[in-house]
């Protein structure tokens, strides 16, 4: 693309000084509508080649500033080795391979279709509209990898330790065992005291899902009991889930 633009902008600017110079000449010699219809025509190429340069100025600016944002990431917030942002279009690949995996998604009743970590995203990102915050895209600094999200949600649904705001984690098999479901949930937890002014954070998980709990307990969270998921009457597997919270006052 770029050498068919230079291409016609050379072309344009031979013609204009062809044209130019039989302007030169019929000035002088030649008859008068012939010099206005080289006028015309010259007048109309310099116009054109104006515009081009105008707009491969624009044009470069645009490139510049989309390499810009593809290449600067807009962490919100970070910790020693990991960022957190809000949730694109381009995260989809990554985030429905990890949705599909059955030893990430082990504690949850399915795993998800591509359609339905599209219609997440989409969640997600008005989650973050709404609230200002969200399950957060988290990337590896060093690398910019996507590993999976780390954030909070405002949970709703009936139980005695709700409405309250969630932190929970996904994480893809390869980013296990480095600590970053942990490092992640302290900067989470920081950010939520700290900069969203939140008084109570809770986080719920599975009966068996003893990983997750580990980290809970790890960053400080206390176990305020167990009850039964209103919205995992249909899973009788998953249906008992244990609470655990942190006040702000408690934080350190």
């Amino acid at each position: 693309m770029k050498i068919k633009i230079i291409i016609l902008f050379l072309a344009l600017t031979f013609v204009f000084i062809t044209a130019f110079i039989f302007l030169a000449v019929y000035s002088t010699e030649g008859d008068i509508n012939n010099l206005d219809i080289i006028k015309s025509f010259v007048t109309s190429i310099g116009i054109c080649i104006i515009l081009m340069i105008v707009n491969r100025k624009g044009l470069l600016s645009l490139i510049k500033k989309t390499s810009k944002i593809n290449l600067t990431k807009n962490y919100i917030f970070k910790s020693e080795r990991l960022g957190f942002r809000n949730w694109n279009a381009d995260d989809l690949t990554e985030f429905a391979k990890l949705n599909t995996d059955e030893a990430v998604m082990e504690h949850f009743p399915k795993t998800l279709t591509e359609l339905e970590t599209a219609e997440f995203i989409v969640r997600l990102q008005n989650h973050f509209i709404e609230k200002g915050y969200t399950y957060f895209v988290t990337e590896v600094l060093a690398t910019g990898e996507f590993i999976g999200f780390i954030g909070f949600a405002f949970q709703d649904y009936k139980t005695e330790f709700t409405p309250a705001t969630d932190i929970g984690w996904r994480l893809k098999q390869s980013a296990w065992g480095k600590g970053y479901a942990t490092e992640g949930a302290k900067a989470c937890l920081n950010f939520g005291f700290n900069n969203l002014n939140l008084d109570k954070i809770i986080s719920t998980c599975t009966l068996n899902n003893t990983k997750s709990e580990h980290v809970m307990a790890k960053i400080g969270m206390k176990k305020v009991g167990t009850f039964n998921h209103p919205k995992l009457k249909d899973y009788p597997n998953y249906e008992t889930c244990i609470c655990y919270e942190v006040m702000k006052v408690d934080f350190k």
